[in-house]
């Protein structure tokens, strides 16, 4: 199931089809304040955890046959509830509006690990200073200077992610011109 936020990690035991309206990611780097995400196409590896971003609701993970390990993946998870004893961090939302990204994990003290890990869960083990990381697609920018052509004076173009233009971009990730950035 893909919660209200449109994002979700994921953990099979097996290679899985992905389904219509879905799109899957995995993480192939982590940068001062990002994760870099690459695309996974139509299968998920079995034993592969990734990142899923769609409409909230369930899906089905139908089995697939034969699939090639991811080249890069920084994900980890668990097809079992876990008690996960490393630094990382996990899928969250956060503020007000919610930025979803990958926030630290919350010390559990009563099993004396870092945090418990839902079964068919993904998390990023990292050990770094930052909060958390926001989503990098892979070739955007990661901030929204001006924006000049030949000329000096193009017409820039700002959409939110729920496709509503706006004037300025704050924080949080935006459409400018067709390319996704992150500010």
């Amino acid at each position: 199931t893909i919660g209200n936020v449109e994002w979700a990690t994921l953990k099979l035991g097996y290679n899985a089809v992905i389904p219509e309206g879905v799109k899957a990611y995995a993480v192939s780097g982590v940068g001062a304040e990002y994760a870099s995400l690459d695309e996974v196409k139509d299968v998920i590896p079995a034993n592969e955890a990734v990142l899923l971003n769609g409409a909230a609701g369930p899906y089905d993970f139908k089995y697939a046959e034969g699939a090639t390990a991811l080249e890069s993946n920084m994900l980890e998870g668990t097809v079992f509830d876990a008690n996960i004893a490393a630094n990382a961090y996990v899928l969250s939302a956060q503020g007000e509006p919610a930025v979803v990204g990958f926030y630290k994990a919350k010390l559990n003290l009563e099993e004396g690990t870092k945090f418990k890990n839902n079964a068919f869960k993904a998390y990023l083990p990292v050990v770094s200073e930052a909060r958390f990381f926001v989503f990098d697609f892979g070739g955007t920018e990661t901030a929204i200077e001006g924006v000049e052509g030949e000329n000096g004076n193009v017409k820039t173009e700002i959409y939110d992610l729920a496709g509503r233009r706006v004037q300025n971009a704050q924080k949080g990730v935006f459409i400018v011109n067709g390319k996704v950035v992150i500010k």
